[in-house]
């Protein structure tokens, strides 16, 4: 407002004049030879004001005038003067306070549009923001309404689907279990008797059987006050009596019965009679399947002193026991041994390579019929805390060194009980070894379990426990359990292995029916290896050959045992 108030002093300050002013001005500079600016003469000045409304002048316009007369004055003489031949120079006029006002006007409006322009700018970016924001949080909710609505229907129609699912299965759980208590109702109270003498006026009249059985639970087992509900004889195959299933009138003298049957070993009269728990068909059946494919049994823990032997009908015995034993223990310790098959042995030359190292028995297996051979290594490493405890760094690098030795006589398999947790560890370099993962179920490790690991990757073999269906413990006891018993075989034999398994003895056991004195602590393991029917000399390498699988039946088990089966 100040600018203004200076301007308007002037004569020139009305609209009219202003407009009459500066189109005066732009002729004038279009006619002049200047690059800039215009000259300013009286008459021109005269010129611009004729048409102007005529107002009476104050001093500071009659000194403007004036000033302007007395420069055009000196511009005509300067032009009119002969002193020099330089052509004639018009003075250039700096601009006058309008044009600097209207260039400042212009300046400011330049500034004012580019702060809109940047406001604007602002303005429509923070709308676009918000209005994003908005739809965005407006799209989130609808989505995860719907999505919860979609969730909802899923949760109501898979708890639907559970629900008849478990109804289904409650029935079939009523009728599995109405049939398996019905059946051991009727076997609840009833035992089975082996290898009694038969007479053949037994056929006709059952008071003679019944009196038989009278007679050996009075003179085998020292019981008179058992009461006898009824007897039923079974006929037995060729030459061999049947069995004869005797129903007691309650549990708790059968249970007398099943305590004092270890009496009749003594009895020279019923040494070879066997009584036994009388057990459902599909119980019999699991035992049945369980014997069939028993060819060869590994076992750990003999207890044997010097050169005992383990005596079981159709099977032969080779053991490694403990050389040195306290005189004052009432059994032996440690021990290792084989018991194979009469089937399997007389198809078979057996031999034992290594025996010298306790806790460590090497037995080699060839084929009577072709050149097949497998070398088994059965071992036992006690406890670090044991009394008997070995340099399990001694004990591993023996083993490594006799794997050396004999891995050019057949394919090997390692298996015992070496007392080593493992817990996660790799027995195989990662990412070097082909080898499948395996399920852990015991973490924990121990000192013994590292040097074992060390050993297997050493010697390049795998264990097969946590590879093949459900891992479970090895040691079971009321005071913990563990996984410290194992089955080992190279890295290249893996695809050789049919099955394998830990049962452990109490789920043996209950499908067994069966009343042992006591439950051994270890699992058993079950391993089926295919080895090739036929294999020359020329062609030993093969590992892809396969073979005819046959069954056999054992009818005798010890009661603390690991166990691998072969198959041709």
């Amino acid at each position: 407002m100040e600018n203004f108030q200076q301007f308007s002093m002037y004569p020139q300050c009305s609209v009219s004049g202003v407009n009459t002013y500066v189109n005066n001005t732009e002729n004038m500079n279009m006619n002049s030879e200047l690059c800039y600016g215009h000259v300013r003469t009286v008459s021109n000045d005269t010129n611009n004001f004729t048409h102007m409304r005529k107002r009476s002048l104050s001093n500071q316009d009659m000194h403007y005038l004036s000033d302007n007369d007395s420069m055009n004055k000196r511009l005509k003489k300067s032009i009119a003067s002969p002193q020099s031949n330089t052509p004639p120079t018009r003075e250039v006029e700096p601009p006058t306070r309008l044009e600097m006002l209207i260039i400042q006007l212009s300046t400011n409006l330049n500034t004012v549009s580019e702060k809109l322009e940047k406001r604007i700018d602002e303005l429509e970016t923070n709308f676009e923001q918000k209005i994003t924001e908005k739809i965005s949080e407006k799209v989130s909710i609808m989505i995860d309404e719907k999505l919860k609505q979609n969730i909802d229907t899923v949760r109501e129609e898979v708890k639907s689907d559970m629900l008849g699912m478990q109804n289904k299965i409650d029935e079939l759980e009523k009728t599995v279990k109405t049939k398996t208590i019905g059946e051991k109702s009727e076997s609840r109270n009833k035992i089975v008797i082996k290898n009694l003498n038969f007479d053949e006026r037994e056929k006709e009249n059952e008071e003679i059987t019944k009196n038989k059985v009278q007679t050996l639970l009075k003179d085998g087992l020292t019981l008179s006050d058992i009461t006898l509900k009824s007897v039923c004889i079974k006929e037995g195959r060729g030459s061999y009596p049947g069995v004869v299933i005797v129903e007691i009138d309650n549990f708790d003298n059968k249970s007398k019965i099943m305590k004092n049957k270890r009496k009749l070993r003594a009895n020279r009269a019923y040494e070879n009679v066997y009584i036994n728990n009388d057990q459902p068909a599909e119980s019999r059946n699991i035992q049945a399947s369980i014997r069939t494919v028993l060819k060869e049994l590994a076992i750990t823990e003999t207890f044997l002193r010097k050169n005992e032997k383990l005596n079981i009908p159709g099977f032969t015995f080779f053991g490694n026991n403990r050389k040195t034993i306290n005189r004052n223990a009432n059994r032996g310790s440690g021990g290792v041994g084989v018991l194979v098959k009469d089937e399997i042995y007389n198809s078979y030359t057996f031999e034992t390579l290594d025996s010298e190292v306790d806790g460590i028995l090497w037995i080699k297996m060839r084929s009577k019929t072709d050149f097949l051979s497998l070398c088994i290594a059965i071992c036992y490493l006690p406890p670090a805390e044991s009394g008997r405890a070995l340099d399990h760094h001694v004990f591993f690098q023996t083993l490594l060194e006799q794997v050396y030795t004999y891995q050019n006589m057949g394919r090997i398999v390692i298996c015992g009980d070496f007392n080593s947790r493992v817990g996660r560890n790799l027995d195989y370099i990662e990412g070097v070894d082909n080898i499948k993962p395996r399920s852990v179920v015991d973490f924990t490790e121990n000192h013994q379990g590292d040097a074992f690991i060390n050993f297997l990757s050493d010697a390049n073999f795998a264990m097969l426990n946590g590879r093949f269906g459900d891992n479970d413990f090895t040691y079971i006891s009321p005071t913990g359990r563990s996984v410290v018993d194992y089955v080992c075989v190279p890295y290249e034999d893996m695809e050789c292995i049919l099955d394998f398994k830990i049962m452990p003895m109490s789920n043996i056991i209950n499908e067994l029916n069966v009343m042992p004195d006591r439950i051994p602590d270890h699992s058993l393991m079950y391993c089926d290896i295919l080895l090739p029917k036929a294999v020359s000399k020329a062609s030993y390498g093969d590992r892809n050959t396969t073979g005819l699988k046959r069954k056999f039946k054992v009818s005798a088990l010890p009661n603390d045992l690991n166990f691998l089966t072969m198959r041709r």
